[in-house]
């Protein structure tokens, strides 16, 4: 890409779009070129855009986005004045015990690496997200190596 060309964010480029696939560092999304109803982006944040695909809704910061396709869309999605951090504070439970196999753990992250984790999500700070997952009481993923925030909708 030459310099002199014009640039727009994500933001602006996502805000017109019907999405059929999203790429990001550490996985995809695909919803093939006929979503279903409700299926595609949900809301675009300050640093993030929300994707519901089966079930689940996949919060995806800007800096890990790859790439994505799709065609224009009949109106505009929904853009929130709400960062990713707002949205995973109010993920945060420390009731929950994800050593109990009876628990459904609710939200899960992919890493920068492709590496997922289901979990409780114990704080939410400048250095990251603090989980407690099945395997470890206490992870911390930081922002730089975040994906993928995955909340299940069922």
């Amino acid at each position: 890409m030459n310099s002199a060309e014009p640039r727009c964010s994500w933001r602006q480029a996502l805000r017109w779009l019907r999405l059929y696939s999203l790429r990001f560092h550490g996985g995809a999304v695909d919803l093939g070129s006929d979503p279903p109803e409700g299926e595609g982006i949900a809301r675009i944040a300050s640093d993030a855009v929300a994707v519901v695909s089966r079930d689940l809704e996949y919060w995806i910061p800007f800096a890990a986005l790859r790439d994505v396709t799709g065609t224009c869309a009949r109106e505009a999605n929904p853009v929130v004045a709400v960062s990713l951090r707002a949205v995973l504070s109010g993920w945060v439970d420390e009731e929950l015990d994800p050593a109990d196999p009876q628990q459904i753990l609710w939200h899960s992250f992919i890493t920068r690496a492709g590496r997922g984790y289901a979990g409780a999500v114990r704080a939410v700070s400048d250095a990251g997200i603090l989980l407690s997952t099945r395997e470890s009481p206490r992870l911390v993923i930081r922002w730089e190596e975040l994906g993928a925030a995955i909340e299940r909708l069922e």
